[in-house]
């Protein structure tokens, strides 16, 4: 990503057109708690043909009375889950979120019926749902219930259903070769926050201890440098605008898994000096 700051020299017109690229660019870079983080810490910790999508439901007789409840039942689980991949020698990385309400009325009770809930890339047309303020169902409620990236083999297929008493548990593998795979992930996970459902400052997903956390860097460049994704690369989004002032040029590539970047990557070409 490349954007231009105010400099001092600067007229009061172009460093508020600068400015204004600049909180784009911020946006960018600080998601400590947003979709863009999320799916870096997808792509370091579950870039895996043993990457699965779980869902958890709770039937009537399990049904929690709370959220609260309701996370203290999915941490269960999981220390079950640790302490037999611990007994392995096997690390237990994972990502999860709890969704829904306790006060959802019986007909939105079948979670596990809606493909959205289970395995949502088969449900492609509501994807575009996600950039605004999604409801889940047509009501708004819907009974609680857990979403959850895990790497799972099948034995730990069968000892993750056995350690859900609660209700069913859906498990579906993840098309890793598909590069907006995580992206649309991470919108999927994060997507009760952007709704407004979640509570100022409250982080919409819990990450396992131990995860390998992104590194990202920076550094100055040259007014004019332009961004290039490195030969091989596969370009996943890219975003440019520009101004009188000021420039704003973002991209997201992946590299294949074999390609290695040994030094630090800088672009070999330069945009073309705007005139005056």
């Amino acid at each position: 990503m490349r954007y231009q700051r105010p400099l001092p020299r600067d007229t009061g017109r172009a460093r508020a057109a600068k400015k204004h690229h600049t909180r784009a660019a911020q946006r960018f870079i600080n998601c400590k708690n947003s979709t863009e983080k999320l799916e870096l810490l997808f792509y370091a910790n579950f870039d895996s043909p043993l990457s699965c999508f779980v869902t958890y439901t709770y039937d009537e007789e399990h049904l929690p009375r709370s959220r609260d409840s309701a996370k203290a039942n999915i941490a269960k689980a999981n220390e079950q889950m640790r302490r037999e991949k611990r007994r392995r020698g096997e690390p237990f990385p994972y990502v999860y979120t709890t969704e829904g309400s306790a006060r959802a009325a019986a007909e939105t009770a079948d979670v596990g019926g809606n493909p959205w809930e289970v395995c949502p890339w088969e449900v492609p047309e509501q994807w575009e749902e996600l950039s605004g303020k999604p409801t889940e169902w047509g009501n708004g409620e819907v009974r609680l219930h857990h979403h959850a990236i895990m790497l799972l083999s099948e034995q730990d297929c069968d000892t993750l259903r056995a350690a859900w008493p609660y209700g069913d548990v859906h498990i579906s593998r993840i098309k890793v070769d598909d590069m907006h795979s995580f992206e649309r992930l991470a919108s999927y996970i994060t997507k009760d926050s952007r709704a407004g459902k979640t509570k100022t400052g409250e982080r919409s997903y819990t990450p396992s201890e131990g995860l390998i956390q992104p590194e990202v860097h920076g550094r100055w460049v040259e007014e004019y440098e332009d961004i290039v994704p490195p030969k091989g690369a596969i370009l996943i989004s890219e975003m440019r605008e520009e101004n009188l002032y000021s420039s704003y040029h973002q991209c997201s590539f992946i590299l294949p898994r074999e390609a290695e970047i040994k030094e630090e990557y800088r672009s070999p070409y330069r945009t073309r000096k705007r005139k005056q």
